[in-house]
């Protein structure tokens, strides 16, 4: 693989390094430098979880963004692709675009995954960040919104990309939106991922951008 070294990109977690590769373009080169995650269901190792997670992409949706991996080094490319930035004029496109991904992730089925109740993931996901001090009254506040979502749309356990971000969201070059790592990927509460993206929504566009978003979700999900 022919490729040039642009500049490196500001990571915790990895090496990680902007690449021009010829007959493929941008990319990243990344390298797994600490295991640590504040936000996992086990302490299996951050490599093994990011390869994992390329390939339920790739199944998912049928893009494949790794280009190469070392599993003794512990490197990998990734394709890169855009992360467009939700703002008020792109947000009807963009939560519609997102809505069709979610109900995607929703049909998918698989028992190698973790499986958690709905109140095994709050109280694990509270467990976990009161030990990773994020700050408590936030917690308080999504585990309040997730049971909120609960009771609206029921407790179906289904596939669950657990670490849903609009930071997580990727653009193709036809303009279709896709969630990408998966490392956090389980069988719960679906209720989980909406009402994270939710927040982010919320925060970056206003209420009435994550209130259009909850009226389309219940169209989507069904009325409960």
């Amino acid at each position: 693989m022919n490729f040039v070294i642009l500049d490196e990109v500001p990571s915790w977690q990895q090496k990680v390094y902007r690449l021009q590769i010829q007959k493929e373009g941008d990319a990243f080169l990344k390298e797994i430098v600490t295991d640590y995650s504040w936000w996992t269901l086990d302490d299996c190792d951050v490599y093994r979880r990011e390869t994992v997670s390329h390939a339920l992409m790739a199944e998912l949706t049928g893009i494949n963004l790794l280009l190469q991996s070392d599993d003794e080094k512990k490197q990998f490319v990734t394709k890169a692709l855009a992360n467009p930035e939700i703002t008020a004029d792109n947000a009807e496109f963009y939560i519609n675009a997102l809505l069709d991904a979610l109900a995607l992730m929703r049909s998918r089925r698989d028992t190698s995954l973790d499986r958690l109740t709905p109140s095994a993931l709050i109280n694990l996901f509270s467990q976990k960040a009161n030990q990773a001090k994020v700050n408590a009254r936030l917690v308080e506040e999504f585990c309040g919104l997730v049971q909120s979502w609960e009771r609206s749309f029921g407790s179906a356990v289904c596939f669950v990309h657990g670490d849903l971000d609009t930071g997580n969201i990727l653009q193709t070059e036809n303009g279709m939106l896709y969630p990408f790592d998966y490392e956090e990927a389980i069988e719960s509460l679906p209720a989980f991922d909406s009402a994270n993206i939710s927040l982010a929504i919320h925060r970056q566009c206003g209420e009435q951008a994550s209130e259009y978003f909850k009226s389309r979700y219940q169209r989507s999900f069904g009325e409960r």
